[in-house]
This record gives structure tokens, sequence and C-alpha cells, in this order.
């Protein structure tokens, strides 16, 4: 027969604690929803055209935090910047994260206000 005793664990054990002996990563995946990504412009030549890319960075290298969903941040500042360059002359959108200039310096022109805007 045994003896079942009521204790407090509370005091002895964190539930984090235990979500990191379970699962190594959990500490990197707490991490990366806490701090959420980094927005970062990139420029290139395409062919003729200045190509201005948006892209969602997180805080780990780790493949798996890829399976995050996108967050809410993101999809603001691609709102933002949609609105900001409706009235650029020489820019058009090519994808959902894709603008295109026609001179190279209007695209470092926009990636300057955007650092002003959304500093990371």
């Amino acid at each position: 027969a045994y003896e079942i005793k009521e204790c407090d664990w509370s005091s002895d054990v964190c539930s984090s604690d235990l979500l990191q002996t379970m699962h190594p990563s959990y500490s990197e995946w707490k991490e990366a929803l806490e701090k959420g990504p980094s927005i970062k412009p990139s420029v290139s030549l395409r062919g003729r055209y200045w190509q201005l890319e948006l892209e969602e960075v997180w805080p780990s290298d780790q493949n798996y935090l890829s399976s995050i969903p996108d967050t809410d941040i993101f999809n603001t500042i691609i709102d933002w910047t949609t609105e900001e360059l409706e009235s650029w002359a020489g820019c058009r959108r090519t994808a959902w994260n894709i603008w295109e200039f026609k001179k190279q310096r209007d695209a470092e022109k926009f990636v300057t206000l955007f650092t002003l805007k959304w500093p990371q």
C-alpha cells in the first residue's frame, strides 16, 4: 500500500524549469517570443530596378523558430510601408513585402526613413 502525502511543489519547482528540462529549447522559444522579430529592410539591384524587401528575422538562428506564426508587428509595418510608398514616384509594389524603385537613391532614402520610424 502507498501513502499519498500532500506537498507544496510551488516553492520547490518552477514550471519554466520543468519545461526547460523536458524541452531544452524552451528558453530560446521563450526569448524569441518575448523579444519578437526584427524587421530588416534590404535593397538589391534586380534587373533595371532596385528592390526593397522587408524580412522578419527572429533573435535565434535555430530552424524550429521559423514555425512561429507571423506577428502583428510585421503586418503593421507592411501596412505602414504600403501607405508610405503609395505616393512615391518610380516605386511599385511587386509582392506582399517587396517594392521596386527606379532609382537606387530613392530606395536608400526609404530605408533611412524606415530605420528612423522602426528602430531595431
